[in-house]
């Protein structure tokens, strides 16, 4: 370990903030494909949902390289992981709170995963406590909270990455790389179900991103002013994946089947890269529209699922009359303000609970 593997002074990197922007942009987007009812069959649409879904690495990889950026200088783990119950922990398990109970009492969401949660058993345990815990455990609630219980598991493994950082660079490169082969083998899990399946596809993610930011600035000299030859193999991933394979955006199957590769992680960690190139060059811009969207990128997370199911309420009743791709384009932008105004105005309300309530 050199001293030039340890960040210099921790400044605000408006780049990543900007990043952590686009990352809940992509993120919002790629939920918007199902109420927006857009189902791609041409090849063009196939390659673009290809290339908007997966946006949750982009999520990971920020983390990764944060991690290193601003907490492994002066990295404690008990108040890394204090932190992490108060402004992560605490938001999940209140805006869980709805999606359980309701979940529970209804003997699940009506997915074909409701069996993992629920069986032929009766009782306290079996109809109530067992399936709260397990909704807890899973984030499997709401369709997109299983990232809480994930991330928090990743950051109970920080002093593994604290040594990982601490190892000469060629055995760093050398384990990333044997690594990165895992998630292209073992897939996502299938319902979001599987936490430790997950932790296994999407650490490697997180290990980039620390890598990169040790090297940032390797990185940042070697690839000015190329980061957009980077869009060549982002692009013919996503188009290889249309052509070759079934599987439009994310890939699913049980850890242990062996099936194809997984395009989307490679295409992902390269589209990773390229943002933490291209967004490079607007270190001193201010954009305050993104600036906006990324500062509530965490409340936006947690509310967008609320919002969706609000917005689909008068849509129905008018028998759903936006479908497909101009849906989606109305879909994403009215979703991401609808939860950018009602954080806003949580936030207004109850300036000091609002971080503990929805992130914000």
């Amino acid at each position: 370990m050199t001293k030039n593997d340890r960040p210099a002074r921790k400044e605000f990197l408006n780049s990543f903030n900007y990043f952590r922007g686009i990352a809940i942009l992509l993120i919002v987007a790629g939920h918007c494909f199902g109420p927006a009812n857009w189902d791609p069959n041409t090849l063009p649409e196939t390659t673009f949902v290809n290339l908007i879904k997966g946006g949750t690495s982009l999520f990971v990889f920020i983390s990764g390289f944060l991690f290193h950026h601003i907490f492994y200088g002066r990295f404690k783990f008990k108040k890394f992981l204090s932190s992490k119950v108060k402004n992560v922990l605490t938001p999940y398990l209140f805006m869980s709170c709805v999606p359980i109970i309701l979940a529970v009492y209804f003997k699940g969401r009506g997915s074909q995963d409701d069996f993992y949660f629920f069986d032929q058993s009766q009782g306290l345990w079996a109809e109530y406590i067992k399936p709260t815990l397990l909704y807890i455990w899973t984030g499997n609630a709401s369709p997109v909270y299983w990232y809480i219980p994930f991330v928090m598991v990743l950051f109970c493994l920080s002093p593994l990455f604290i040594a990982y950082i601490r190892l000469n660079i060629k055995f760093r490169m050398a384990i990333l790389a044997l690594l990165l082969v895992i998630p292209v083998v073992i897939h996502r899990p299938e319902g979001n179900l599987s936490l430790f399946q997950s932790i296994f596809y999407f650490a490697p993610v997180y290990l980039l991103g620390i890598a990169c930011s040790i090297s940032k600035e390797t990185i940042y000299e070697k690839l000015k002013g190329k980061d957009l030859y980077l869009l060549i193999p982002i692009v013919s991933l996503a188009v290889w994946q249309a052509v070759s394979s079934e599987t439009v955006g994310n890939f699913r199957k049980a850890a242990f089947d062996i099936t194809e590769p997984d395009l989307m992680v490679i295409q992902k960690c390269l589209l990773c890269l390229f943002f933490m190139v291209f967004l490079h060059r607007f270190e001193s811009a201010n954009l305050p529209a993104l600036d906006k969207i990324a500062s509530a990128s965490f409340a936006i997370y947690f509310l967008h699922p609320v919002i969706i199911e609000l917005f689909k309420i008068p849509l129905e009743a008018l028998n759903n009359p936006l479908q497909g791709a101009l849906a989606w384009i109305i879909w994403t932008p009215m979703v991401t303000v609808g939860c950018y105004c009602t954080a806003a105005t949580v936030k207004w309300a109850v300036p000091n609970l609002s971080r503990r309530l929805i992130g914000w």
